[in-house]
């Protein structure tokens, strides 16, 4: 894998292609699912709740990203139905604000096991279906406070970088046995374009 850029915009790439998205009721996924969708790709959608997802999503898999068993069997799902994977974009993110004097363990805890451990579980299962057929692209979502900082966010801030990180790490690792068809991206949203859920409660 490398780490060069994507062009989901084009639809020689996307049509029958079978693309994840996690997140997939938040206002980024949904945006992603709608494009795909225009863009004819068979598009899976994962979220906590899946009950308004609408009709851009041809594949609904209620899952928590945060169970590596659970990403492990929903995978195997779309394997059983599509015979492959083609894209995998991960959008599920919580956020719980703060400075770092004011964030607990457990925020801690609650973050990371969301944004960055759910993410590494996706990427995960995806990858022994993609490195089967040698082809794949990883696109995982960070945000530009992993690469500018922020304030009053350090658990978020600090798991958008690990995502950069993983980014990297994954590229590096599996460049040999992926080759030029396969790509680990990763988006770092403006601030302005997303709206992390923050409210206590369940985190898609």
């Amino acid at each position: 894998m490398s780490a060069d850029k994507i062009e989901l915009g084009d639809s020689a790439r996307l049509q029958d292609r079978v693309c994840i998205v996690t997140g997939a009721s938040g206002a980024l996924g949904r945006a992603t699912l709608h494009r795909f969708a225009e863009q004819g790709a068979l598009t899976v959608a994962v979220d906590r709740d899946v009950s308004e997802i609408g009709a851009h999503a041809t594949m609904a898999i209620a899952s928590d990203v945060r169970d590596e068993a659970a990403a492990q069997d929903a995978v195997a799902t779309v394997l059983q139905r599509y015979g492959r994977v083609d894209v995998l974009c991960t959008f599920a993110a919580i956020s719980r604000g703060g400075p770092l004097h004011d964030t607990t363990a457990q925020t801690w805890a609650e973050v990371l096991a969301v944004n960055i451990i759910g993410t590494a579980n996706w990427a995960k299962a995806v990858l022994g279906p993609m490195r089967t057929a040698r082809s794949g692209r990883l696109v995982l979502v960070a945000s530009q406070l992993a690469m500018t900082g922020g304030r009053n966010n350090a658990s978020y801030i600090a798991s958008k970088g690990a995502i950069l990180a993983l980014t990297r790490n994954l590229a590096l690792d599996y460049a040999a046995s992926c080759p030029p068809r396969s790509r680990a991206n990763c988006w770092s949203a403006r601030l302005r374009a997303v709206r992390t859920p923050t409210r206590p409660g369940p985190a898609r």
